[in-house]
């Protein structure tokens, strides 16, 4: 097998060159957060566990931010032949992010849990959540959900509190909500309980005539999706995405 690299708008492809798809074997892009590196092919589909115990296997569990990240070059890049499939999986189908969700009576904590490794219970991420170096982001009850204008989505808090950073959401966010659709985007509603419950975030662009959709799925839901393994190789001379 012999491996090319390419340069390719703003993206470094690991393509096997014998391939007559030319599908990349790696995406390696520059990010405000370093150099991420995206696996190929993607796991799935399949349920959020059982795709995510496959791509623990080859690298870490891609949060809402690394998949944006992605998703903007699969948009820009849709009828390029390296990213006709992947376009087409994220128009079809869910991507799996590893940030999740903590939901109790008082609002919901927030989170990447890229190594799955994170606590399922509300108190102690509670506790965690003191610890400023954590990454738990807490939003409260009543944020507006379904479909609305891409610059109120942008402002929503349960988007601030996935995206994690308002540089990502001014800046790569706003591109790929535009990219789906060009007046509006979707939230759906945190999956809650009389109990407390977890769930996990997925982004999709299949509903409502392609909208951007930032929907949450209980992690014993039935629904099929993709994820990405990724790993982030460096912060030393990142360049923004």
């Amino acid at each position: 097998m012999a491996e090319q690299v390419r340069d390719f708008k703003g993206m470094r492809l690991y393509v096997d060159v014998p391939q007559t798809n030319e599908t990349p074997l790696k995406i390696e892009i520059d990010s405000l957060d370093g150099l991420l590196i995206y696996s190929i092919p993607m796991v799935g589909p399949g349920k959020f566990t059982q795709v995510m115990s496959e791509v623990n296997k080859r690298g870490a569990r891609a949060t809402t931010r690394q998949n944006l990240i992605l998703a903007e070059r699969i948009l820009a890049c849709k009828d390029e032949k390296h990213f006709v499939n992947f376009y087409s999986t994220l128009r079809n189908n869910w991507y799996w992010n590893s940030t999740r969700s903590g939901v109790f009576n008082q609002g919901a904590f927030v989170f990447d849990d890229t190594q799955g490794e994170m606590p399922d219970s509300i108190d102690r991420l509670a506790r965690l959540s003191f610890d400023k170096t954590s990454g738990i982001r807490f939003i409260e009850p009543g944020f507006e959900t379904g479909e609305m204008e891409i610059q109120e989505f942008l402002k929503n808090p349960r988007v601030l509190a996935e995206v994690g950073s308002d540089d990502y959401i001014k800046d790569v966010l706003k591109r790929v909500a535009f990219a789906c659709h060009k007046k509006r985007a979707y939230i759906n509603a945190l999956a809650s309980s009389e109990k407390d419950i977890f769930n996990h975030s997925a982004l999709c662009s299949f509903r409502n005539d392609g909208r951007l959709s930032l929907d949450c799925v209980s992690d014993e839901g039935d629904r099929d999706g993709y994820a990405f393994p990724v790993s982030l190789a460096s912060t030393e001379g990142a360049k923004p995405a």
